[in-house]
């Protein structure tokens, strides 16, 4: 069964490389979704907030940690994990080149 509604103009790859290109653009860091929708709208790609949300969804957490306080050392655990998860290792610039983005979540 298909799904309800329009077919969207233009497929979730294209909307994907349309996201990235913003965020690349963008000054700034740690954007959500609703920045990023309003500058599509701009560039003349119209998709609903919803689809953009859904899209920007697609990231992959490779790093977690709780502590009960948060100095500066239990805030690099995660990006610790991710590292070592993703390159295979902790070598001196093994990581060369990595960004990462964040939400201003809770503290």
């Amino acid at each position: 069964m298909a799904k309800r509604g329009p077919t969207p103009s233009q497929s979730d790859a294209a909307l994907t490389a349309a996201i990235r290109d913003v965020i690349a653009a963008s000054p700034f860091h740690g954007e959500g979704h609703r920045k990023i929708w309003a500058r599509l709208r701009t560039r003349g790609l119209r998709t609903s907030k919803h689809r953009t949300l859904a899209v920007m969804r697609t990231a992959e957490c490779v790093g977690l940690h709780a502590a009960k306080y948060g100095t500066c050392f239990e805030a690099l655990e995660p990006v610790r994990q991710g590292v070592r998860d993703q390159f295979e290792g902790m070598a001196a610039g093994v990581a060369t080149g990595l960004t990462m983005r964040h939400d201003h979540g809770s503290q």
